[in-house]
């Protein structure tokens, strides 16, 4: 029997992870025909922020997390549980 052991650190986890939130973002607002501003408009109603269509860029292609102030606004935004949308792969965690 082959047993194969992949060892992630913590950076990969967090790449793996802000791409999978990034998907899980955009393709929700798709779903809700929201265009980037549209979810960056409603997230900064929510928080106060001033936020960009290039934050809600950046978040979907996963070069950057979305600060943690926002992404309660995300899933309020998106209709969805932040807690399903934010976690982590259970494939990542396993490794």
């Amino acid at each position: 029997m082959l047993v194969i052991v992949i060892y992630v650190n913590e950076q990969e986890v967090r790449s793996i992870s802000s791409r999978v939130w990034g998907q899980r973002i955009r393709t929700l607002r798709k779903s809700r025909y929201l265009t980037q501003q549209d979810l960056a408009d409603a997230i900064a109603a929510s928080t106060g922020d001033t936020l960009h269509r290039s934050a809600v860029a950046h978040w979907e292609t996963g070069r950057h997390e979305p600060a943690l102030r926002h992404r309660r606004a995300i899933a309020v935004a998106l209709g969805c549980p932040a807690d399903l949308l934010f976690e982590v792969p259970a494939e990542v965690t396993a490794a």
